[in-house]
């Protein structure tokens, strides 16, 4: 961050307070960049700590809610899953999308505190259900990838499992491939715990990075979820129904799942049923549900199973 005298302040204090203004904003642009102070990056400033005080009151509050978006078999229209969603349940703003503040968050260095929190919520939301004697999907995870090299993800998710008395196949982590592709060296070994216990790994967003499937197949990942991007322009754009093909043949060579983003509209269903995708979620099936919502659906739906398991009522014993 960079503050000139003595336009930006005419005291060593208001050149360093100024600086580090601009220090942030600088890291807000991106890795290895510089910015200079402006007035504006003040109001900026006071925003930023603003919300990071609301973000800290939020978690000793109980503020954050776990919302579901189901996942189908797309012809069937059998649930196979479900993707917790984060939201903050503002007392003044009312429902927050993860859009509004989760950057932030990271930056202020609270991604730990969030991902403990959204694992501990869906646990505890698994053993109701299994107390309710429902057949429970497996429930997808976001994880930040720094999250895999930086926080023993590993040992933390066996403590809660433990803790709701819950197995593993019914939790899966979803992380994006530009994360993973940026610390893919580090997070490998964390990534094989977690397979080993028996928790799938999903790469989110795939397509919008600069990893190759012939990458991905050294990966302990079972799933590869095709980003939106493609299905939004999918029965207009002849190149990505050649692209979705692609992933769709190569991940089934691979043994791997697909599932799809951001099915809207019948067209987009109908070009990726043609394209032999199988999965998908969309608010054409349905929007992210509330707990309540979500109950609602399992108590009325028949679940499909992807991995042929046993439909799964009893409680499980502590993961070892």
């Amino acid at each position: 961050g960079i503050a000139l005298y003595p336009v930006d302040g005419d005291s060593y204090q208001k050149l360093l307070k100024n600086s580090d203004t601009a220090m942030y904003q600088a890291k807000k642009n991106g890795k290895n960049t510089f910015a200079f102070y402006r007035k504006e990056l003040t109001e900026e400033s006071r925003r930023r700590l603003e919300l990071q005080n609301e973000l800290r009151i939020a978690f000793t509050k109980d503020q954050f809610v776990v919302y579901y978006q189901p996942q189908f078999q797309l012809e069937t229209k059998e649930i196979t899953g479900a993707e917790a969603l984060i939201r903050w349940d503002h007392p003044e703003k009312g429902l927050l999308l993860p859009g509004t503040f989760l950057e932030e968050a990271t930056e202020f260095g609270l991604m730990p505190e969030f991902t403990k929190l959204i694992f501990h919520k869906v646990c505890s939301r698994i053993s109701k259900w299994q107390k309710m004697g429902l057949n429970i999907p497996r429930i997808s995870i976001n994880v930040e990838a720094e999250e895999f090299v930086k926080n023993n993800l590993s040992v933390n998710i066996k403590k809660t499992l433990n803790k709701y008395k819950l197995a593993p196949d019914y939790i899966n982590i979803e992380i994006t491939e530009t994360g993973l592709m940026q610390q893919r060296h580090l997070a490998i070994d964390e990534l094989n715990k977690i397979k080993n216990m028996g928790i799938g790994i999903s790469i989110d967003d795939f397509g919008t990075g600069y990893s190759s499937l012939s990458y991905i197949q050294k990966l302990p990942v079972k799933e590869i979820k095709i980003d939106q991007s493609f299905v939004q322009n999918l029965a207009e754009n002849q190149r990505n129904i050649s692209i979705v093909k692609a992933i769709i043949a190569l991940s089934r060579e691979l043994g791997l799942d697909v599932i799809a983003e951001g099915i809207e509209n019948e067209k987009q269903l109908k070009c990726l049923v043609d394209t032999g995708c199988f999965y998908g979620q969309g608010f054409l099936y349905s929007r992210p549900l509330t707990e309540k919502d979500m109950t609602a659906l399992l108590s009325n739906n028949k679940i499909f199973f992807r991995e042929n398991s046993q439909q799964r009522k009893a409680v499980h014993p502590q993961t070892n």
